[in-house]
């Protein structure tokens, strides 16, 4: 797995209750071209090392879930994977490797946005924040450069 976190700025957060979604504070995230999930374990060690408030995954291999869909009978459950304090929102491929995830810690009030998700790897959340407009974060990932996942991007972009 690898990852790449700004440095915090600021003091780091008290996570001792809802923060209504203040960004104003010190925020952390991580974005993570993971190439196949790790156990639950390792991510877990890695999220507590790093502490994210966000994090933005592609690769993940996962199969079973789509924005808006019902979850197959087959699909990876996210209580499987990821550790339970963060939302989990998912589009993943449906076929070997891709798929890409977002993770929301449970502090921050968060929804998959899927009004914008379209034909490509792509996965949409809004963040409320506090006496602010909503933060809309996606995690995107284009294989081997394709131009339908482009002009796909580019219309999902567009919805704003």
């Amino acid at each position: 797995m690898h990852t790449s976190s700004p440095k915090s700025i600021g003091n780091r957060h008290s996570r001792n209750s809802k923060r209504s979604s203040n960004l104003t504070q010190s925020t952390n995230s991580t974005n993570s071209n993971v190439l196949k999930l790790p156990p639950k374990a390792e991510l877990s060690a890695s999220i507590h090392y790093i502490k994210p408030d966000i994090i933005c995954g592609t690769e993940s291999w996962l199969k079973g879930i789509k924005p808006g869909k019902p979850m197959k009978t087959d699909a990876i459950k996210s209580a499987e994977v990821f550790p339970e304090n963060f939302k989990i929102y998912r589009n993943d491929r449906g076929t070997l490797g891709g798929g890409v995830f977002l993770g929301i810690h449970e502090d921050l009030i968060s929804t998959e946005f899927i009004e914008h998700v379209t034909g490509c790897e792509i996965e949409w959340a809004k963040i409320k924040l506090k006496n602010s407009k909503d933060l809309f974060i996606a995690s995107y990932y284009i294989p081997h450069r394709n131009m339908k996942d482009i002009t796909n991007l580019k219309l999902s972009l567009e919805k704003f």
